[in-house]
C-alpha cells in the first residue's frame, strides 16, 4: 500500500470513528457482547431455579459456546479499536520530527482517550512540553504544530498553549505561514485549515 493511500485510509477511519462518535457504538457493542454472560452469572447467584436449569449438560455446553463467542467478540473489538487508534496516530504524526514524535504521540493518545473517558489531556501536553523545550527548535515547532492541528484548544487550553510556546511563538507563526503556502495544506481537513489561519493571525498579534 502506497504512503499516500495509507494516509487516505487512516484519515477515513479517523473521521468515521472520532468525528462521528462511533466510539459510543463500540461501547454499546461491548455492552451487548457481555450482556448474556453477565446475566447468566447474576442468575446463578440470585435464582436457584436457574442454577438447576443450567446444570443440564446440554445447557452447560450452550453456556460455554456463548461465553467463548462473547470473549472472542470482545477480543476482536479491542483489536479493531487498537488498529483504529494506531492508524489515527500514524496519520497525525506523519510530519512530526523523530525527536518530538514520542512526546506528540503521548499527547494525542491522551487526547483521544479523553474523548472516551472525559479525562483532562492538557496535563500531558504540559508535562511533555517540559521535555520538548530541551530539544532543537525544529523539533519543538513540530510538537506545537501537532498539538495545534490535532487537539481542541478551547479558551483555557489556548492560554496554557501560548504560555508553553514562550519564545517559540514567532517561529511557530512562520512555520504555519510556510504550511499554509505548501501542498500539505491542501491535505488538511477543513478544521485544521481554519486552525492554521486562526493561529497564524493570533501569533502575529502575540509577537508584536
Amino acid at each position: 500500500m502506497s504512503s499516500r493511500l495509507q494516509i487516505t485510509v487512516a484519515t477515513m477511519v479517523e473521521v468515521v470513528v472520532f468525528r462521528r462518535h462511533i466510539l459510543w457504538e463500540f461501547a454499546l457493542a461491548l455492552g451487548v457482547i457481555m450482556a448474556f454472560p453477565a446475566y447468566v452469572a447474576w442468575s446463578l447467584t440470585h435464582e436457584p431455579e436457574v442454577l438447576v436449569y443450567y446444570s443440564k449438560p446440554s445447557q452447560q455446553l450452550n453456556i460455554r459456546r456463548t461465553v467463548f463467542l462473547s470473549l472472542s467478540s470482545l477480543a476482536l473489538l479491542l483489536v479493531v479499536l487498537a488498529i483504529v487508534l494506531w492508524l489515527a496516530l500514524r496519520n497525525r504524526l506523519a510530519y512530526v520530527t523523530n525527536g518530538a514524535r514520542p512526546a506528540a504521540a503521548r499527547v494525542l493518545e491522551a487526547y483521544y482517550l479523553s474523548r472516551i473517558t472525559g479525562a483532562y489531556w492538557e496535563n500531558v501536553m504540559q508535562e511533555e512540553a517540559a521535555g520538548v523545550k530541551k530539544l532543537p527548535q525544529k523539533d519543538r515547532i513540530t510538537y506545537y504544530e501537532s498539538v495545534l492541528l490535532n487537539c481542541d484548544l478551547d479558551t483555557s487550553r489556548m492560554t496554557v498553549f501560548v504560555e508553553l510556546l514562550g519564545a517559540d511563538a514567532d517561529a511557530l507563526r512562520k512555520s504555519l505561514t510556510t504550511l499554509r503556502h505548501s501542498q500539505r495544506f491542501g491535505r488538511l481537513n477543513t478544521r485544521q485549515q481554519k486552525e492554521v489561519k486562526l493561529w497564524e493571525a493570533e501569533l502575529a498579534v502575540i509577537v508584536e
